[in-house]
């Protein structure tokens, strides 16, 4: 029995003892957790990646990002006028993209600015080389303030042609080289440009006054380094004599430009005849396919007059042209003023080989005098012309203008004409 109650009490103080010892344990690790300092931020869960901060800076160089910017429109490149996420050196999304804007596609930087504080500065960024060796760059302006940057996207998002002459220019040109009709708009943008306005108060002091859509056409067929050439001259000079205007038709002429051709026979027409040297006629003979009156009239007067055989050759090419024959394989001047000379005027043939070119005046005979209105006067019906006219009564041309006082060559159905006699 005395062991047995050993046990109990030994049982009793080994449970006393195991109590302490883990109220002592628990005791010890509260007070270990509750100083320990908070895990350092490496050991935190990682935040979520639409709640971390942005970089500061993208791993491209200028560059890069120009070579990915030159390829959008302006629209895109509009809407990256607000990207302030630096690049390189300083410079971010939207200065570059505001340089490929104002260096790619023209746009009108000065207007867009109007009424606050231009650019003070301009770099040029190299980001590459074309395949013949030249140098890619862009013009961008540091130091830009966000006021600025304000000004700059309102005028972005609200002109519909936010561009200079230089850009209406070329967005018009692309238009009409590939036949297509242009927005109203961008002519209307066009039309008030400084450039078209000079061209178009030199044109309005001629006795034929051109519309405005031939005058765009007729710049168009032109180069924009040769209209603002010419309206930096004009602006020192402003010189709107008729010299001038000719002087202007034959640059275009020079290059290539059918309108100008064209103009230069409607408005200038005894310059074009009588003035030009063998080489301007032959560029502008090369610029008449179509058969208006006006070629036609100037063809012969050229076939018929004393110059060279290529001037012959080149006037007979294209009469044979305008009346759908093919010109002989070997050029004979006799036979073409026989086809296109003779044969319109009423004079027989009298030799095969012909001293002198210039073909003498021809009285009308009998018949064709009784063939002219008794009252001297002719209703002008559809499909007629000036030209035409003088060519069934036998009048010259200059002579019908006169006895009418016509300005112009145009004519509407229903109008009377005095026929001189």
């Amino acid at each position: 029995m005395p062991d047995l109650e050993k046990m109990r009490h030994l049982t009793k103080l080994l449970f006393i003892s195991g109590t302490i010892n883990i109220l002592l344990l628990a005791f010890l690790f509260y007070w270990v957790i509750r100083e320990k300092p908070p895990a350092p931020y490496y050991e935190l869960k990682p935040a979520a990646k639409q709640e971390q901060q942005p970089p500061l800076a993208i791993d491209h160089s200028n560059a890069e990002v120009l070579r990915t910017l030159r390829q959008l429109p302006l629209e895109q490149l509009s809407a990256k006028l607000t990207d302030t996420q630096l690049i390189e050196n300083g410079y971010s999304q939207r200065d570059l993209a505001l340089g490929c804007m104002v260096t790619l596609h023209h746009f009108d930087l000065k207007r867009a600015l109007l009424g606050l504080q231009p650019p003070e500065q301009e770099r040029k960024l190299v980001y590459g080389r074309t395949s013949a060796g030249k140098m890619l760059e862009i013009v961008v302006y540091p130091g830009l303030s966000d006021a600025q940057f304000q000004a700059i996207v309102h005028y972005a998002n609200t002109e519909r042609w936010p561009l200079t002459s230089k850009g209406l220019y070329f967005a018009l040109k692309r238009h009409l080289i590939k036949k297509e009709t242009p927005d109203p708009t961008l002519v209307d943008a066009f039309l008030l440009t400084p450039e078209f306005l000079t061209i178009e108060m030199l044109f309005n002091r001629s006795n034929n006054p051109v519309d405005r859509v031939a005058l765009v056409k007729l710049l168009a067929e032109g180069n924009w380094a040769l209209l603002t050439a010419f309206a930096e001259q004009q602006r020192v000079a402003q010189d709107l004599s008729p010299a001038r205007r000719q002087k202007l038709l034959l640059d275009y002429i020079e290059h290539g430009s059918r309108a100008a051709a064209y103009l230069l026979l409607r408005g200038e027409n005894e310059f074009a005849v009588r003035k030009l040297d063998d080489r301007h006629v032959l560029l502008l003979l090369r610029l008449l396919p179509e058969a208006t009156p006006e070629a036609e009239q100037y063809a012969i007067s050229q076939l018929t007059s004393p110059r060279s055989n290529a001037v012959w050759k080149m006037a007979a090419k294209r009469l044979y042209q305008y009346a759908g024959e093919l010109p002989p394989a070997n050029y004979q001047h006799h036979v073409a003023l026989e086809r296109f000379v003779k044969k319109k005027t009423g004079v027989a043939q009298t030799e095969k080989k012909i001293a002198t070119v210039v073909v003498p005046p021809v009285r009308p005979t009998a018949v064709q005098i009784k063939q002219k209105p008794q009252n001297s006067t002719y209703t002008v019906q559809e499909g007629d012309s000036l030209w035409k006219i003088s060519r069934r009564f036998k009048v010259d041309l200059d002579k019908l203008k006169k006895a009418n006082r016509l300005t112009s060559d145009r004519l509407k159905p229903g109008m009377t004409l005095k026929i001189p006699t």
